[in-house]
């Protein structure tokens, strides 16, 4: 059994999907209800840039907070990249599609635009281009957490047949240490090791596959 966790360290790309933004309505018609995308999301990116550098890639988390109409929050890019740390804002004024921001002073922000998002599964793929470079490509991610809920870091080994026993860290994990509370790839193992609210130490169960730890 494979374990498939992103990391959390703030990779990320607050560009990237995230985002939340409301889409104005035509006419008379009501704008459509903003989905919620609050939470900690992190994934993959990946694109070119002008100039001879040429094929490009990295990782991206963000933290957002959604409001009425518009969502924020800190994000950080890692990979090819200049300027990591950086702050997203969606477009609330956007009209037909889920697009915003990302300030990253003193590099040039990054734009981004959804073309497809699941609320349900908290999965979300998008494009992004750099203003300051011309660069530009694709990302995708998932929300790995909710603003106040448990945060996996890491699960060491990060691959495991079954029964082997791996240790998940992370941040406020006691919820996950309750009965059927922690499962592999959907496969919950109720009877962990050890547990306290950073680190749980559990055998991975005798059927399961390949998946997420959560």
């Amino acid at each position: 059994m494979r374990a498939r966790v992103v990391s959390g360290k703030r990779l990320v790309a607050a560009f990237l999907l995230l985002i939340a933004a409301g889409c104005g309505g035509g006419g008379d018609a009501p704008p459509p209800e903003v989905p919620d995308l609050s939470g900690v999301w992190a994934g993959s990116w990946q694109g070119t840039e002008p100039g001879g550098l040429g094929p490009v890639s990295g990782t991206w988390e963000v933290e957002i907070t959604q409001g009425e109409s518009s969502a924020s929050g800190p994000s950080e890019l890692r990979g090819d990249i200049d300027c990591m740390p950086g702050q997203m804002q969606t477009d609330p004024g956007a009209s037909g599609a889920v697009t915003g921001t990302v300030a990253r002073s003193p590099c040039a922000s990054v734009t981004w635009m959804l073309t497809a998002l699941s609320v349900a599964e908290g999965s979300a793929s998008g494009s992004w281009s750099n203003s300051g470079t011309g660069g530009g490509g694709t990302l995708s991610g998932t929300r790995i957490a909710r603003l106040d809920g448990p945060r996996v870091r890491f699960v060491n080994p990060p691959g495991a047949k079954p029964n082997a026993i791996v240790t998940v860290s992370g941040l406020r994990l006691s919820p996950l240490a309750a009965l059927d509370g922690l499962a592999f790839n959907q496969t919950p193992q109720a009877f962990p090791l050890s547990a306290d609210s950073v680190r749980i130490v559990a055998r991975v169960p005798n059927i399961v596959t390949s998946g997420p730890v959560k």
